[in-house]
Protein backbone atom coordinates (compact mmCIF):
# COMPACT_ATOMS: atom_id res chain seq x y z
CA UNK A 1 0.00 0.00 0.00
CA UNK A 2 1.22 3.59 -0.78
CA UNK A 3 1.40 5.78 2.44
CA UNK A 4 3.05 8.95 3.42
CA UNK A 5 6.83 8.92 4.27
CA UNK A 6 6.35 9.71 7.76
CA UNK A 7 4.26 7.02 7.76
CA UNK A 8 6.09 4.27 5.89
CA UNK A 9 8.89 5.07 8.48
CA UNK A 10 6.29 4.39 11.44
CA UNK A 11 5.40 1.15 9.26
CA UNK A 12 8.87 -0.13 8.51
CA UNK A 13 10.07 0.08 12.40
CA UNK A 14 6.92 -2.06 13.44
CA UNK A 15 7.52 -4.74 10.65
CA UNK A 16 11.49 -4.67 12.26
CA UNK A 17 9.90 -5.10 16.03
CA UNK A 18 7.09 -7.95 14.76
CA UNK A 19 10.36 -9.70 12.68
CA UNK A 20 13.23 -9.13 15.48
CA UNK A 21 12.68 -13.16 16.93
CA UNK A 22 12.51 -15.05 13.55
CA UNK A 23 11.89 -13.25 10.21
CA UNK A 24 13.61 -11.05 7.96
CA UNK A 25 12.53 -7.06 6.01
CA UNK A 26 13.80 -6.60 2.87
CA UNK A 27 13.93 -2.82 1.72
CA UNK A 28 14.05 -1.83 -1.86
CA UNK A 29 14.98 1.63 -3.74
CA UNK A 30 13.80 1.52 -7.65
CA UNK A 31 14.33 5.11 -9.28
CA UNK A 32 10.66 5.85 -11.08
CA UNK A 33 10.92 7.99 -14.10
CA UNK A 34 7.93 10.84 -14.01
CA UNK A 35 4.92 10.97 -16.12
CA UNK A 36 4.98 14.48 -17.68
CA UNK A 37 1.07 15.46 -19.10
CA UNK A 38 0.66 18.02 -21.37
CA UNK A 39 4.94 18.68 -21.39
CA UNK A 40 6.02 19.28 -25.58
CA UNK A 41 9.56 20.22 -24.58
CA UNK A 42 11.19 17.71 -22.00
CA UNK A 43 14.47 19.32 -22.42
CA UNK A 44 13.30 22.31 -20.37
CA UNK A 45 12.77 20.22 -17.36
CA UNK A 46 16.03 19.64 -14.86
CA UNK A 47 16.83 15.87 -15.52
CA UNK A 48 17.02 15.43 -11.82
CA UNK A 49 13.76 16.66 -11.09
CA UNK A 50 12.63 13.70 -13.85
CA UNK A 51 12.85 11.14 -11.59
CA UNK A 52 11.24 9.87 -8.02
CA UNK A 53 12.55 6.99 -5.74
CA UNK A 54 10.30 4.23 -4.65
CA UNK A 55 11.18 2.47 -1.48
CA UNK A 56 9.04 -0.63 -0.93
CA UNK A 57 9.34 -2.38 2.62
CA UNK A 58 8.20 -6.64 3.26
CA UNK A 59 8.48 -9.06 5.77
CA UNK A 60 7.93 -11.42 2.62
CA UNK A 61 4.55 -12.86 4.24
CA UNK A 62 1.44 -10.40 3.71
CA UNK A 63 2.84 -6.96 4.98
CA UNK A 64 4.02 -4.81 2.05
CA UNK A 65 4.54 -1.14 2.40
CA UNK A 66 5.24 1.32 -0.48
CA UNK A 67 6.30 5.15 -0.45
CA UNK A 68 7.15 7.54 -2.98
CA UNK A 69 10.26 9.83 -2.06
CA UNK A 70 11.07 13.18 -4.04
CA UNK A 71 14.51 14.23 -5.37
CA UNK A 72 13.88 17.49 -3.13
CA UNK A 73 12.89 15.07 -0.23
CA UNK A 74 15.27 12.46 -0.73
CA UNK A 75 18.07 13.49 1.69
CA UNK A 76 15.30 14.63 4.50
CA UNK A 77 14.26 10.89 4.43
CA UNK A 78 17.14 8.95 4.41
CA UNK A 79 18.94 10.76 7.60
CA UNK A 80 15.29 9.28 9.34
CA UNK A 81 15.69 5.96 7.87
CA UNK A 82 19.23 5.42 8.07
CA UNK A 83 19.35 5.52 12.32
CA UNK A 84 16.43 3.22 12.10
CA UNK A 85 17.85 0.65 9.87
CA UNK A 86 21.51 0.69 11.95
CA UNK A 87 19.41 -0.23 15.40
CA UNK A 88 17.74 -2.69 14.28
CA UNK A 89 20.81 -4.31 12.42
CA UNK A 90 22.17 -5.64 15.94
CA UNK A 91 21.06 -9.16 15.70
CA UNK A 92 23.69 -9.45 12.74
CA UNK A 93 26.20 -12.07 12.75
CA UNK A 94 30.18 -10.84 12.85
CA UNK A 95 31.78 -11.87 9.52
CA UNK A 96 34.35 -14.52 10.76
CA UNK A 97 37.97 -14.08 9.51
CA UNK A 98 40.62 -16.46 8.58
CA UNK A 99 43.75 -15.68 11.00
CA UNK A 100 46.02 -18.56 9.21
CA UNK A 101 45.90 -15.50 5.92
CA UNK A 102 47.52 -13.22 8.08
CA UNK A 103 50.17 -15.57 9.43
CA UNK A 104 51.55 -16.96 5.96
CA UNK A 105 52.20 -13.66 4.39
CA UNK A 106 54.29 -12.41 7.78
CA UNK A 107 56.04 -16.21 6.78
CA UNK A 108 57.19 -15.43 3.68
CA UNK A 109 58.85 -12.61 4.23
Amino acid sequence: MLVENNQFLKKVESLFLSNKQKGSVNISFKQVPLKLKNSPNVMEVDSKSLFQTLVKATDNKKNKITTLVTVEAFSKFFEQLNPLLRTQMDTLKKRVRNKEKKSKSKKVQ
